[in-house]
Parts: structure tokens; sequence; C-alpha cells
């Protein structure tokens, strides 16, 4: 993830330990396995639900990217233009920032015809975004072959994927950075 110059709203944000927020959400998922709510509920797809969504996707990105660095990254909330998140770490005495774009990729049940690479494609959008790191959340089964088709006019900083690799959801991989040279890792969820 890349340094930018730190605005003074980043530095107020209340950021969350990744680890503590999906150990949350652990909870909350077995919570609402036992009540017979609609699907779309269930998976946080709702609009007012909107913000847990994204509160999980950010946790888990920064969650596996603290287990590739060795770091601790730590994450805030903050919708403004092309950003869904700020993250945080410390390396040594030096602390950072980082701007994330959250995306998608949905499951086959929600938009059967989404495909990676169609969505990196809406990426070429992003043409001056050096200061961003878009991360997609793979929500599905899907075989991803890498190298893949990456667009030559994203202009962003980073592309990141993340997502389940067991059907318990207890196995995860983070690959990327795609616009450089891609490195798949892998994580377990917390417990």
């Amino acid at each position: 993830m890349r340094e930018r110059e730190i605005p003074r709203e980043w530095q107020v944000l209340q950021f969350r330990d990744p680890r503590t927020v999906l150990l949350k959400f652990d909870q909350f998922e077995v919570q609402i396995a036992e009540q017979n709510l609609p699907e779309d509920v269930r998976s946080l797809r709702v609009r007012s639900l909107r913000p847990a969504n994204y509160l999980r996707q950010a946790a888990l990105f920064c969650y596996g990217m603290s287990h590739t660095s060795r770091l601790s990254v730590e994450f805030a909330l903050f919708e403004d233009r092309d950003i869904d998140c700020v993250t945080r770490w410390m390396d040594g005495d030096m602390l950072h920032f980082c701007a994330v774009q959250l995306k998608e990729l949905v499951p086959a049940h929600v938009n059967a015809s989404a495909d990676i690479v169609a969505e990196l494609a809406k990426l070429s959008k992003y043409a001056d975004a050096r200061d961003l790191v878009v991360a997609f959340y793979v929500n599905r089964e899907v075989h991803l072959s890498f190298p893949m088709f990456v667009p030559a006019k994203i202009g962003v900083s980073e592309v990141w994927f993340y997502g389940a690799t067991s059907p318990d959801r207890r196995h995860w991989m983070l690959y990327g950075d795609v616009l450089a040279t891609p490195t798949r890792y892998e994580f377990e969820y917390p417990s």
C-alpha cells in the first residue's frame, strides 16, 4: 500500500482493528443464522446494511494485509469520492495512511453475469488516482487465473483481490498487487 499526503480529516478518524471487527461479525453471523431472515438481510445486501457490508469487507482486506505485511493495518470507513476507507499502519517509527476503494465480485445469485475482467475494465475511469488502492472482494466460487488481463489505462496505485478459499470461509487468500509483481498470500479467518 502506498503512502500519500495525509489529509487533516484522516488524522481524527476512528480507526479499527480488523481482527476485533471480524470476531464481532463471526458472533453476529451465528445469531443471524438462528433467525429466519431473507438472504439479502443475512448477506448485508439491503441498503440500510451497506455500511456493515463495507465494514466487513474493509476488515477482511486489512486483516489479510496485516498478515502479509506483518504490520498491524487498521482502517476507518471514510466515504469521499472514490474512497471507501482509509488504512493506517506503523512501520518502525513512521505512521502511514492509504486511501482504499472497495469493490466486490458479487455472488452469482446476485449477478450471474458479473465478471472479474469486466470489473477490472471499469477501473479505467480512474485516470489519475495514483494514491488510491483498489481492493476486490471475490465473493463467489471462481477460478482466478493469473496473470489476467489488466487494462493498461488504470490510473490507481495498486489492485488487490481477496476472498475465501474454503466453503466454511475459514481459509482466505490475498493476491496482489496485480499492477506490479503479484503474489498470492494465504491467511486464516480469526478465531
